[in-house]
């Protein structure tokens, strides 16, 4: 297994970012959003999931938090990033991963405000 260190992430961020680009792009995307405080977070924020894909679409190297990391429901699988995106007034959550297995497909595992755990 590859050191998931910060220098580690800096070169593979990039790599990330466009992999999430071209799933979005191809509607190769799934959504986890039967998670209360997922549709909540929309809901308030006032969006529908097209709008969440365009704000994931725009992410950067400046909204990085952590990662990769190793998802604990699913440690077989594909690793997750997590970032912190400003939309609107609120600063959101976002949890990815991108399933090889799934031909490159995008699954947004959180979109919630930063700190909502419940």
């Amino acid at each position: 297994m590859p050191p998931f260190t910060e220098a580690y992430a800096k070169v593979y961020l990039p790599i990330f970012l466009q992999q999430i680009r071209d799933a979005i792009d191809t509607g190769n995307v799934e959504f986890a959003g039967g998670r209360q405080k997922n549709i909540k977070t929309l809901a308030a924020l006032g969006i529908l999931p097209d709008d969440m894909y365009d704000e994931i679409k725009n992410l950067s190297i400046t909204d990085y938090y952590r990662g990769p990391l190793l998802d604990e429901n699913e440690p077989d699988e594909d690793m997750y990033w997590a970032f912190r995106k400003a939309v609107g007034c609120e600063l959101i959550y976002i949890k990815l991963k991108i399933k090889d297995r799934e031909g490159k497909r995008l699954f947004v595992m959180s979109f919630h405000f930063d700190g909502m755990y419940d």
